[in-house]
């Protein structure tokens, strides 16, 4: 039985709501009642978090789920948000409801896993499209392979990243909600397809945002292989590049 079990099921209205969940809490006093941003970036890095923490002048958010940190004085209007978990189910609950508060552009720095033999650890992926292996995105889009990053805002990213000389690949993706079930036959296929990555949330985020008419995209450092005959892992490794990539959004 494919995913949802009922068919087109993205095109019927929900009961529930992150518009009615957000007004509710509101209403008790439980979230904020406005958050002045448009554009966040999605954090999956405790040291980014700490980084932005100790060198950028900071509004938190409170009553918010994880930590939601405003830069002041930023022209820009970026916001940063961490500490909130892993995988589409979570961050996508979190999209909807910073939608309803008027957020336009989402950008999710993260780590991914490379699949390709010239990816380095510590290379940096620029994802333009992601198979849908997850079972979020079929809640909200029609079914397909895969499930697009915004090309504007995609192309934004790339311009900002050559002009502070990083260098980056681009390309597809490949999303997973099991990162422990990452098999050897599944590696094989999505190699020979010229697949770059393995992530946890990017196609479901790129699905909500087209359901949602806003605008995503996804940028990895890769912290480990799966190449060779081991699995080799450097996620120690990787919080300085995502931090460069972070800095480099915000100037």
């Amino acid at each position: 039985m494919s995913l949802p079990n009922i068919r087109n099921k993205y095109k019927y209205k929900a009961f529930s709501s992150a518009e009615k969940y957000v007004k509710h809490k509101i209403e008790t006093c439980k979230y904020p009642e406005k958050i002045d941003v448009k554009s966040i970036i999605i954090c999956y890095s405790p040291e980014l978090m700490n980084h932005v923490k100790d060198c950028f002048e900071i509004r938190h958010i409170k009553k918010f789920y994880g930590d939601l940190y405003l830069i002041e004085n930023n022209k820009h209007q970026i916001g940063i948000l961490g500490n909130f978990g892993i995988g589409a189910p979570a961050i996508t609950t979190l999209m909807e409801e910073l939608i309803v508060y008027g957020v336009k552009n989402f950008i999710s720095i993260g780590e991914a896993g490379g699949l390709q033999d010239y990816l380095k650890i510590n290379d940096i992926v620029i994802c333009e499209k992601s198979i849908r292996d997850e079972g979020v995105s079929y809640h909200y889009i029609k079914s397909s392979k895969y499930s697009k990053a915004d090309d504007a805002l995609t192309k934004k990213i790339k311009k900002i990243l050559k002009k502070e000389n990083i260098d980056f690949y681009t390309g597809k993706g490949w999303t997973i909600d099991t990162p422990y079930r990452e098999t050897k036959k599944e590696i094989k296929r999505y190699q020979k397809e010229g697949i770059l990555t393995v992530d946890m949330e990017a196609s479901a985020m790129f699905a909500v945002a087209q359901a949602f008419d806003v605008k995503a995209a996804a940028i990895f450092v890769i912290s480990d292989n799966l190449t060779g005959k081991k699995w080799k892992q450097q996620y120690h490794s990787t919080p300085e590049k995502i931090i460069a990539i972070f800095r480099a959004l915000y100037y």
